[in-house]
């Protein structure tokens, strides 16, 4: 859904900070939530900040899109699995903040990640029409070589 979609994202960002040892786990991920989507890691004083709020915008949906590239479905992110220790921040402190990211992010992220969620829902069916045309077969198969 969107906002696997939008978790995803933040995920990513979050694993990349957790993986910095000795820095303050919760205060960085509230960081991390506090910049417009797509424009994290940006200072401030860079000149993206002189361009419209269109052309801004334009950005923030092509870094979006790039960054979720092959994770619109749980089983496309690849990673070693290891373990990791957020400092203090479970499960339930994660799902407290993504949920006050979520209620604050504007109305474009919104629609960025709709649309992301259109895609990769439109992908599913497709793979669930190939599930079930692929178990169609092989029941076939299986009853031709009874």
């Amino acid at each position: 859904n969107i906002v696997f979609n939008a978790t995803a994202h933040l995920n990513n960002n979050c694993l990349n900070a957790n993986a910095t040892p000795d820095i303050d786990f919760e205060s960085t991920i509230r960081n991390i939530i506090a910049v417009l989507p797509g424009l994290e890691g940006i200072p401030s004083n860079h000149a993206i900040w002189t361009l419209s709020p269109a052309n801004i915008n334009e950005l923030r949906a092509s870094n979006i899109r790039i960054a979720m590239e092959g994770k619109l479905f749980p089983s496309e992110i690849k990673r070693k699995h290891r373990k990791v220790h957020a400092h203090g921040l479970g499960l339930f402190g994660m799902g407290k903040i993504m949920n006050e990211m979520w209620a604050r992010v504007d109305g474009f992220t919104k629609q960025v990640f709709g649309e992301l969620f259109d895609v990769g829902n439109i992908r599913y069916h497709r793979l669930l029409v190939e599930y079930d045309v692929g178990r169609i077969r092989h029941r076939r198969l299986l009853a031709e070589c009874k």
